[in-house]
């Protein structure tokens, strides 16, 4: 699916979805949720596109099962060199 492109990853509460975090290597630098029985990956993060002129490296930084939220680190890197921003998000998931 992404091969060397995965950053981090969280188990589901119930282990049928994985939660994949991602570079922009293969991927999109985005969060999926990968439905194990059907091996269909659904990216939950970001909901739209991400801003174009950078690259994007996402990490899953906690997983809170019973909170069902996840807490993520998202770097943008620019394209053209310079600085890169780091932002803090919370996914909700189911």
């Amino acid at each position: 699916m992404w091969g060397s492109d995965v950053t981090s990853f969280a188990w589901g509460p119930d282990a049928k979805n994985l939660y994949v975090a991602t570079s922009m290597i293969y991927g999109d630098g985005g969060v999926f949720d990968v439905d194990l029985q059907t091996r269909n990956a659904k990216r939950i993060f970001p909901t739209g596109e991400f801003e174009p002129g950078f690259a994007y490296v996402t990490e899953i930084l906690y997983h809170d099962p019973e909170g069902a939220v996840l807490n993520c680190l998202v770097t943008k890197y620019s394209n053209s060199g310079g600085n890169s921003i780091a932002e803090s998000h919370q996914i909700h998931i189911r």
